[in-house]
């Protein structure tokens, strides 16, 4: 590719560092281009031009050598971007959660500057795109006081313009080559300052954009979890950073929020249906730049559910009906679960017995841990959480996060989280609804007669979530999801969709069940001989196919039968039917659809102890023995 050429070879040397946006100094291109500057600019133009995020490990050469800061670098991409119409989703997620943070634009904040700017056209003119968009970067809600406050670029007139205070604020932070955040008077109107949304053991360097670009913060590398002991600055050590942490900081946000108070926390998985239940639903005003901050950056961290919190009491417990409620629901039930996860004490005292405060809680996103290689969420996750809960049901869609260390609890492996599982169920129980598993690439020319006396059925192409259907429009539906996966066929109703009980899991002879007693405490020995269900949490969802015929069939005895095709290669479950109660599926978590199930379920996390060092062992041998009883299942059917 080279052709022996020296200038092919210089040029590429050129095109990686920049694309790399590698520093000029140290690296082999200084000797290629020989201005520093230049070759600065170049890299900044690359980055911007394809939406790279800013390059913050060059703030010193960028900031004083350029006077571009992190937010004159997103305004002008989110302007190039208005001004071409490009899509929101054009943006990768991490340029996204910067101009986010810096400029306070999310996907709907984008959108409305979008609509404004084509209503703005007027005669074959619109207004400047600039006018709409912020002339100040949004201030952080929380100023560490051991951040370290740098200059950055500043210019004879920026001193002319400064006060006597300011003036005094400059000369000290450039005389002491940077000053703690704590030792700085914050009510300088000119001092701008901002915060990374990283954690705090990172290093990073922050530009802020005041009038002139002029102050950077840094962020000290600190261990959170040895109350600061290992943090020190060129300027500063870890004396004098604990030293100033004692004085008095009247304008500064109170750090008890922090991660620094309450070090390892609980994460709560979540997936991208609740996101979009939070922003499809006009719950609140203030509720959808959570729910998008939630989808693109893929966490809400603790120090952000205060807010949250806020704007989901405002959503009104009967304000929609039919389909939305289901949005309003949601929303409720997370609020609930937010407040026991966070601030139920006998919840703490199970996780940590030697500490009786509340503990953190964030919330993250299952797509997002799904893009890091399985170690480095390993990493991630043993260092910062104690315990692991996941949403349920998650969607068939994405991966389940798998974890031993912290314990989980959900589903074990992400096998748990697919049809397999529940076909698993219908062997191990010897009951499920009618049940066909077809193949990918099979033609159906009519309906199964197993399915012709029901009038709703339940179809799950592979990878995807339950649609409820009728017998009368299955068969298209069902040929166009063959052609790209296999597919679960259900019976699911008579004239109407069956009726459906949630039963929380642990089982307790005590609960009011709307199933018969006799039928509950066999399909509890039943369950009980294949799942070891008293340590942990879920529920388990009982199907009567017909509500009118309910009274004849409770206590049939339930007989199934597996039959297998291999040459047409289809999986049939076929069940007697003169049962009416019979299990769909067992799914593992905390439920947010349902608001008294989630109670119920809640309470029995207090009541078994299920988050206590005893029973979190005694969940993990167990979820490997499920664990190893599927992949056996699997591996013989498959």
């Amino acid at each position: 590719a080279l052709g022996n050429s020296v200038k092919n070879w210089e040029k590429l040397v050129v095109e990686y560092s920049i694309k790399h946006q590698l520093r000029w100094r140290g690296n082999i291109v200084r000797f290629i281009n020989k201005d520093e500057k230049a070759y600065c600019q170049e890299l900044i133009d690359y980055s911007r031009s394809h939406l790279m995020l800013y390059p913050y490990h060059l703030t010193d050469v960028i900031l004083k050598g350029l006077r571009i800061s992190p937010f004159a670098y997103c305004l002008e991409i989110i302007e190039d971007m208005m001004s071409k119409e490009k899509s929101y989703d054009s943006l990768p997620n991490f340029t996204a959660a910067d101009c986010l943070r810096l400029l306070g634009i999310g996907r709907n904040q984008y959108i409305d500057l979008m609509n404004t700017c084509r209503s703005s056209r007027r005669f074959f003119r619109r207004r400047p795109i600039r006018e709409m968009l912020p002339t100040k970067p949004v201030f952080p809600k929380a100023l560490q006081p051991w951040w370290t406050v740098k200059n950055g670029f500043i210019s004879e007139e920026d001193v002319k313009q400064s006060s006597t205070k300011e003036h005094k604020a400059i000369d000290y932070i450039i005389d002491n080559n940077g000053a703690m955040a704590g030792l700085i008077d914050l009510s300088i109107k000119h001092i701008d300052l901002d915060k990374s949304q990283i954690h705090s053991s990172w290093y990073s360097k922050i530009i802020q954009d005041s009038k002139s670009s002029n102050f950077m913060l840094e962020k000290v590398p600190i261990d959170v979890n040895n109350d600061l002991n290992s943090g020190t600055d060129d300027s500063t050590s870890s004396n004098n950073e604990k030293d100033s942490l004692s004085t008095p900081l009247a304008d500064i946000e109170s750090t008890a929020s922090t991660p620094t108070s309450y070090g390892k926390r609980i994460a709560f998985l979540f997936d991208s249906t609740l996101t979009a239940f939070l922003m499809m639903g006009n719950l609140s005003q203030g509720l959808k730049s959570h729910a998008v901050t939630m989808f693109e950056v893929g966490k809400l961290s603790n120090e952000s559910l205060d807010c949250f919190i806020t704007e989901l009491d405002k959503v009104e417990q009967d304000a929609a009906e039919g389909e939305a409620r289901r949005y309003f629901d949601h929303a409720l039930t997370l609020c609930n679960t937010i407040k026991f996860l966070r601030y139920n004490e006998e919840l703490a005292k199970q996780i940590c017995p030697d500490n009786n405060s509340c503990l953190g809680l964030d919330l993250l996103r299952c797509e997002s841990l799904n893009s890091l290689d399985s170690l480095t969420c390993s990493r991630i996750m043993n260092k910062n959480y104690h315990l692991i809960i996941s949403m349920a049901p998650l969607s068939y869609e994405i991966r389940s996060v798998s974890s031993c260390i912290p314990p989980h609890i959900g589903p074990p492996i992400p096998e748990v989280n697919s049809i397999w599982f529940k076909l698993w169920l219908y062997e191990k129980m010897k009951a499920g609804p009618p049940s066909l598993l077809l193949a990918k690439g099979l033609r159906m020319k009519h309906i199964p007669s197993l399915f012709l006396k029901y009038d709703k059925l339940l179809m799950t192409a592979w990878g995807h979530d339950s649609t409820e259907v009728a017998t009368s429009n299955v068969l298209i539906a069902l040929n166009d999801a063959l052609t790209h996966s296999a597919v679960l066929l259900q019976a699911y109703g008579y004239k109407t969709s069956g009726n459906t009980v949630p039963i929380a899991i642990p089982f307790d002879e005590n609960d009011e069940i709307k199933l018969p007693k006799s039928q509950y405490t066999k399909i509890v020995d039943t369950l009980e001989k294949h799942l070891e269900l008293r340590y942990t949490c879920g529920y388990l969802t009982m199907l009567c196919l017909d509500p009118k015929d309910e009274s004849k069939c409770h206590n049939n005895d339930v007989e199934a039968t597996l039959v297998m095709e291999s040459d047409n290669k289809v999986n049939e479950f076929a069940v007697d039917d003169s049962v009416t109660w019979l299990p769909l599926e067992l799914v593992f978590g905390l439920p947010l659809f349902d608001a008294d199930l989630n109670s119920k379920i809640c309470n029995k996390i207090i009541s078994f102890n299920l988050c206590g060092e005893i029973h979190l062992r005694q969940s993990l041998a167990a979820s490997r023995k499920l664990s190893l009883s599927i992949l056996k299942f699997i591996s013989t059917y498959q």
